[in-house]
């Protein structure tokens, strides 16, 4: 096991979104998002009820908004940390209209298997749209052979380990709401930034005869064929480590990228190369702030937009040529 250095960024309700983006901008993942609104709605009982809540959980209801994020404990880890704090004043003054509160930095050495265990703690099973549960492999009951169901909707059996993608995250649900709209029975998908696998899983469980997932992180990579083999759709799924497109070949009904802004519009020249006749591109992890900028570069390549969906500041677009 590996040490690992977690950071903790305070900031306020406003800042969250576009702390949160600039944080993936620069391919950190796995964040842990602290809403104080939604923490008091979740420990006054408003959603989903726990029969069981850690006294831990009590102790952070006062706590500012912040976001957490994880590095290795090693020499990349503490260039990735120092770049980090440095772009926190520019991202401040790209954004003079947004109170970002103090942007305070703190951190401690975690082990990996201590990181692993904490975060169980706030991932619980969470219904997707209306065919979909995404469910951690500690609160899975059915047995046998996957893939599984669970009150008529398909068992996405995922554990994200230090790989981005749970289905907690606004920009994540948004995706697999409009991937259950669209994904049909022979699709072949091509998730562009897999993380943990979550959108290629699912669009196999809803139909898809085939998925490819491509991510930078080669974690991310071996995390999502895991969870592919957790929900019984392994045989189906391919998953490859490099940067977005550059190991892509052949032609997709589905495109899926949950990324972030600047990288999409970076996308954007080169993903219809991928797109089958008729195919669609589902598009996510936008803040809205940055979403007339996307769709003016759709527009410029020849997209045309079919749907949105915007939930707690971010937005997720559904294209096609």
């Amino acid at each position: 096991m590996n040490d690992w250095y977690a950071c903790l960024i305070e900031t306020t309700k406003e800042g969250l979104p576009f702390l949160e983006g600039y944080l993936l901008g620069r391919g950190v993942g796995g964040l842990v998002i602290h809403d104080p609104d939604e923490f008091a709605a979740f420990l006054a009982g408003e959603g989903e009820h726990w029969d069981y809540l850690d006294d831990s959980l009590y102790e952070k209801k006062d706590a500012p908004a912040s976001v957490t994020f994880y590095l290795p404990k090693n020499g990349q880890g503490k260039d990735s940390y120092q770049e980090i704090v440095a772009g926190l004043s520019e991202l401040r003054a790209s954004l003079p209209e947004v109170d970002f509160g103090v942007l305070s930095v703190t951190g401690e050495t975690v082990r990996e298997e201590d990181w692993a265990n904490e975060w169980k703690q706030y991932y619980h099973k969470t219904k997707i749209g209306s065919r979909l549960l995404i469910c951690p492999s500690w609160e899975l009951t059915e047995t046998g052979t996957p893939p599984y169901t669970e009150d008529g909707r398909a068992v996405l059996v995922l554990d994200p380990g230090m790989a981005f993608g749970t289905g907690g995250h606004a920009s994540t649900r948004l995706c697999l709401t409009l991937l259950e709209q669209v994904a049909k029975a022979g699709d072949a998908l091509l998730d562009l930034g897999c993380g943990s696998g979550i959108l290629s899983v699912a669009g196999l469980l809803l139909g898809a005869k085939s998925a490819v997932g491509v991510d930078i992180d080669q974690k991310a990579v071996e995390v999502s064929r895991e969870n592919a083999a957790r929900s019984g759709v392994e045989k189906r799924y391919r998953a490859l480590c490099g940067d977005l497109t550059e190991q892509v070949s052949g032609k997709y009904d589905l495109i899926c990228a949950n990324i972030v802004a600047d990288v999409i519009l970076r996308l954007i020249p080169d993903m219809g190369a991928y797109l089958a006749f008729g195919g669609k591109i589902i598009l996510s992890g936008i803040i809205t702030k940055r979403k007339p900028e996307i769709l003016n570069a759709l527009c410029g390549a020849g997209y045309r937009l079919l749907e949105e969906k915007e939930e707690d500041g971010w937005c997720a677009l559904l294209v096609t040529k």
